[in-house]
């Protein structure tokens, strides 16, 4: 039960409160987490330069990644980490499917709390869309 965990990281505080529960629940099922990060593409992202802009928010994903790695590896859970481009709502349900996890685990809320009253959050689009059961953390 609960093999294969997927946690979506974005920085926030609720992420770390997610990635902590994920920890939680790994140990007790002797399950895998794998972390990942969405970087948005496309229409979402208006800027001068777009591809300076998707680098300099490829290079913080990586370091929010490696920053959480260390946390569940110090906790001696069994961790992977995925870096990948799109709306995090697809990419994450995507994923997810693909990768054939048990539980998806993540923040009530993200980074932009103002972007999510606007679209609607992240979570609520992974709820309506997982695959699995998910779990989301205050």
């Amino acid at each position: 039960m609960y093999e294969k965990i997927l946690v979506p990281i974005d920085g926030s505080e609720y992420s770390i409160r997610a990635l902590c529960e994920a920890i939680n629940v790994a140990k007790l099922t002797g399950g895998a987490i794998t972390l990942i990060h969405v970087t948005p593409t496309g229409s979402s992202v208006v800027v001068s330069s777009k591809q300076h802009f998707y680098d300099m928010l490829h290079d913080t994903g990586r370091t929010v990644l490696s920053d959480r790695l260390k946390l569940a590896k110090e906790e001696g859970v069994k961790t992977g980490t995925l870096l990948v481009q799109g709306d995090p709502v697809d990419q994450i349900v995507k994923t997810a499917k693909q990768g054939n996890f048990g539980l998806i685990v993540m923040g009530a809320r993200g980074v932009s709390k103002l972007a999510g009253l606007i679209v609607g959050s992240v979570s609520q689009g992974v709820i309506k869309n997982a695959p699995c059961p998910v779990l989301i953390t205050r």
